[in-house]
């Protein structure tokens, strides 16, 4: 989140209230929600970097509103986070390692590990179509683009589960 946050502070200097508005707005539905505590716990670490710094505004009848603005450092952090390739590289996969655990194991065979995660994948194949169905969804593109990237991520994992399911029913 913390690259979010200096995108948004990168336009103007603003207040967590803003940047919690702003993600809800963007991201509501499709994104799970951020809560206060995560919003201030993450500028507080952006300014122990150096990367904003905090200054207080008056307010009529209200207590002091804490802004926070990005810094030179923080320009610099965000400009190289835009010029480096997000990686592709999902190699260290939980269902894997409970795979192979289960493997190793006679808790649950792994035959069962697959078919509960293939109805698991599945499920939320159908609630990510569902969800695209929405009016508020289907017409906002860039919600679309996420969930369809989701939808894409769960089709290429349902195909390594029939690897999976593959190299386990060959072993028997």
């Amino acid at each position: 989140m913390k690259y979010f946050f200096l995108s948004l502070l990168s336009r103007q200097p603003t207040h967590g209230y803003d940047i919690l508005q702003t993600y809800h707005n963007l991201f509501a539905d499709v994104l799970p929600p951020l809560n206060a505590g995560q919003i201030y716990t993450t500028l507080s670490r952006l300014e122990r970097d150096g990367f904003v710094e905090k200054f207080s505004v008056e307010q009529d009848n209200k207590p002091n509103k804490q802004v926070y603005e990005l810094t030179d450092a923080g320009h610099q952090v965000l400009l190289s986070w835009f010029a480096e390739p997000i990686s592709g590289s999902r190699i260290r996969d939980n269902f894997y390692l409970k795979l192979v655990s289960a493997g190793m194991t006679d808790f649950m065979p792994p035959q069962h590990l697959i078919a509960d995660q293939r109805r698991q994948y599945l499920q939320s194949l159908h609630d990510l179509n569902m969800l695209a169905l929405q009016p508020d969804i289907s017409a906002d593109a860039s919600k679309l683009l996420l969930i369809q990237g989701a939808v894409l991520h769960l089709k290429a994992d349902l195909e390594w589960l029939d690897l999976c399911e593959d190299l386990y029913l060959n072993q028997e």
